[in-house]
């Protein structure tokens, strides 16, 4: 079977790698980072929330997660979208997608096409370190009330380094009922879709960001770094 898919991923770029490991190592050492978030980008809880109650709102209960809505949100969400990260982190990657579908503007620019029915937002990254020095330096803590005053200050003055892709539509690939998602083995659907660069699927790695062979190859012309493009197994549709 000549149909490839692959599901792309962050990953580490190979000639910061050393870098990075002394980087990690100094700040688990100081006590600055903790292991379990060294790698990590997501959004401060209480912009999750607000952006999971607009699209709530928007596909009339349908959906809240932005990334399955099928609504473009521009008009209904505060620009930029903004997550968290250790900065430091992310300059010492050098890495053009940071995962969860954000990326810099010159992968975006690869992936956007007549062809791929999505948009985009901005996105600023908050440094990780200022909400824990803030904590930190308050004998109570922070109150979610806080966090939201940083995120809302923090957004009017932000720099945007990096977009959110936003693919509107699904594509029903998978059949269900003969694949397994638990082992990751896909089995196609009898009615196959025509198939553009960069997808997202109905049923199957959901979340994941995939693209076909071309699609993977306009990524690697591109000269993109910190991509990873796992093959995913599948199989023809299976006759009866």
């Amino acid at each position: 079977m000549d149909l490839k898919i692959y599901e792309i991923w962050s990953w580490s770029v190979p000639e910061t790698q050393e870098a990075q490991e002394r980087l990690f190592e100094q700040k688990r050492a100081s006590g600055e980072w903790s292991a379990d978030v060294l790698l990590d980008i997501e959004m401060p809880k209480v912009e999750k929330e607000r952006i999971e109650d607009a699209v709530e709102e928007a596909t009339g209960g349908q959906e809240w997660n932005l990334k399955f809505s099928p609504v473009d949100m521009h008009g209904r969400l505060d620009f930029p979208l903004v997550y968290e990260a250790y900065v430091e982190q992310l300059e010492a990657a050098r890495s053009d997608f940071l995962g969860d579908h954000v990326m810099t503007g010159k992968m975006l620019k690869v992936i956007l096409s007549p062809d791929v029915q999505a948009t985009s937002y901005p996105v600023a990254v908050l440094d990780r370190q200022r909400i824990q020095k803030l904590s930190a330096s308050r004998i109570e803590g922070m109150s979610p009330t806080d966090v939201d005053e940083l995120v809302k200050e923090f957004r009017s003055t932000a720099d945007v380094r990096y977009h959110l892709l936003h693919l509107l539509t699904e594509v029903d690939l998978f059949d269900p009922e003969q694949s397994d998602r638990g082992e990751k083995r896909y089995v196609l659907s009898q009615d196959q879709p025509s198939l553009p660069p960069f997808f997202r699927v109905a049923w199957g790695p959901r979340s994941a960001l995939l693209c076909t062979a071309e699609g993977r190859a306009q990524l690697e012309e591109a000269g993109l770094l910190g991509l990873q493009f796992i093959e995913l197994e599948i199989q023809a549709p299976i006759t009866t």
